[in-house]
């Protein structure tokens, strides 16, 4: 009974793809159609991998030397230097540290004065998506002076700052490269280092690939 039956489903289903032979090929060439589109994708997807990837490229040729400045024009007048240390986890994303010292100037009227110095320092990222255009993100802490409640003395205190933006790298030489970015510090308050949530930041690094 049951061989009769199993018979009996094998007649019917291959009497309903004979009754309905066009439309099951029309599916079969969908199909084919499909597969060949995915197979274009898949190689598409695997020829950017091979042209961002860094596989088997030592670690010291990954390594890349930078720093960034940055004009501070509200009172007092500052210059912000940031050395840093980056690593390039294939071509087009970038991870790394960087050191921050801001030196700031004021006129008291008997000539130009330094002010007590703030530093810090910061991790940051960006990858590179469009001919040197660029997504970065970092987060930065920064350790001012401020004056201590009925104390004559100043006590130092943390700032955060969290920047995002997007920038743009240009070359300057074979090896060297220039970079702009543009970034907005979504934690600017008040009390915040930077005057205002919007920073302009210049950079010198190496380049090697």
């Amino acid at each position: 009974m049951k061989a009769f039956m199993q018979q009996k489903l094998l007649h019917k289903a291959k009497a309903h793809f004979m009754k309905h032979a066009d439309q099951l090929q029309d599916a079969q060439r969908s199909l084919q159609k499909l597969k060949k589109k995915y197979s274009h994708v898949q190689a598409d997807q695997n020829v950017f991998l091979r042209k961002s990837s860094l596989k088997g490229i030592p670690i010291s040729e990954r390594l890349v030397y930078g720093s960034g400045f940055q004009i501070l024009s509200n009172a007092p007048f500052g210059v912000q230097l940031a050395p840093y240390l980056g690593f390039q986890l294939n071509r087009k994303w970038l991870g790394g540290f960087s050191a921050s010292y801001r030196l700031q100037l004021r006129d008291d009227g008997r000539g130009i004065q330094t002010q007590q110095s703030i530093y810090g320092g910061s991790a940051f990222t960006h990858y590179q998506f469009f001919k040197g255009f660029l997504l970065h993100a970092e987060f930065e802490l920064m350790s001012q002076p401020i004056s201590a409640p009925q104390q004559d003395d100043l006590i130092r205190q943390w700032q955060k700052s969290a920047f995002i933006g997007v920038g743009k790298t240009y070359a300057l030489t074979k090896h060297i490269q220039g970079k702009i970015v543009v970034l907005y510090d979504l934690l600017h308050s008040e009390e915040s280092l930077y005057s205002r949530p919007w920073v302009v930041r210049f950079a010198f690094q190496t380049s090697k690939r």
